[in-house]
């Protein structure tokens, strides 16, 4: 009991408080002097105060108050023989995490042999055997850790790689979606204006097509009825009529586009200058005819004659041929 209290550096009053306080009864005024009484030998604590002291100190009773008892077979046996399980399977067991309730009443009953023995045992051999169990628990600590950050490595590697696959994915289904995303932008700007540009082409063309056909059948048709209309004489002479001023025109813009007069003064030179001018317009006349005659192939004098004559009007002019 001394040992224990100056080892903590307590006096006896202090020891004396510290048990008060593991009890669950008033104890005596006089407890102090009893404390003394036991540290000097005098007597020994009974029954009721034992596992107050032995509270007090944080240990068991019989690390305090050893009483004989047939010496042990070895620790391991005893152990074995309490819990089935030796010292060795119990530190495989810790190592193991596998603390169940038979693991945990090992424990208990190694502490408590630990701390019997303790008390019978040479002081050189308890603790040599103390630091073997400390190696063995500091060993299996370590083993332990290194397992755990062994899992937690290999959890976080396995993160990582689950992370980069969706990385990949991620990046290769965005990948999808812009090429999807381009090939429908090529086609709004491209495939379709062009396929809208081509099929108006073929439409205006089929149009234009349609349109010249249409324009070919009406000609056609329109020459067929003026082929009909010129075989009959009423229709041949107001055709010519009608068709007479545009061949003049086309006749005369030679000279009314390269020959412009201002004035015309005639002047009578001794040979009958109007009538010599008269001449003149009646051959121009004449050679307008002909020139008409040549270009269009139709031939007015030739056909005011046979109208006179009562001959057969002349041919049907090339132009509507």
């Amino acid at each position: 009991m001394r040992r224990e209290r100056m080892t903590r550096g307590w006096s006896q009053s202090d020891a004396v408080h510290a048990m008060r306080t593991f009890s669950n009864v008033p104890l005596p005024e006089g407890l102090l002097d009893q404390w003394k009484r036991w540290e000097r030998g005098r007597n020994k604590p009974d029954e009721f105060y034992r596992p107050l002291i032995a509270a007090t100190f944080g240990t068991v009773v019989e690390s305090l108050f050893s009483t004989p008892r047939p010496p042990l077979a070895s620790g391991n046996a005893f152990l074995l023989s309490a819990t089935g399980m030796d010292t060795h399977a119990l530190i495989q067991r810790i190592r193991c995490s596998g603390v169940d309730n038979g693991t945990l009443d090992a424990i208990a009953v190694k502490v408590e042999q630990l701390c019997c023995d303790y008390a019978r045992r040479d002081a050189s051999v308890a603790e040599s055997e103390a630091e073997k169990e400390v190696v063995e628990a500091e060993n299996s600590l370590r083993v332990k850790r290194a397992e755990l950050a062994a899992k937690a490595n290999q959890a976080e590697e396995k993160a990582a790689v689950a992370r980069a696959i969706a990385r990949v994915e991620e990046e290769r289904r965005l990948e999808q979606l812009r090429v999807e995303l381009n090939r429908s932008k090529y086609e709004a700007e491209i495939v379709v204006p062009a396929r809208a540009d081509k099929e108006a082409d073929e439409l205006r063309a089929q149009g234009q097509a349609a349109r010249i056909l249409e324009n070919g059948k009406a000609t056609a048709e329109a020459m067929a009825r003026l082929r009909e209309q010129w075989k009959s004489e009423e229709s041949r002479d107001i055709m010519l009529l009608q068709m007479l001023p545009d061949l003049l025109d086309r006749v005369t813009s030679v000279l009314s586009e390269n020959l412009h007069i201002e004035r015309l003064t005639v002047l009578d030179g001794g040979e009958g200058g109007l009538s010599s001018h008269v001449r003149g317009l009646t051959g121009s006349i004449v050679a307008v005819m002909e020139q008409l005659k040549n270009a269009t192939g139709v031939d007015v004098a030739g056909i005011l004659r046979a109208k006179e004559n009562g001959k057969p009007e002349g041919s049907f002019p090339k132009e509507l041929g």
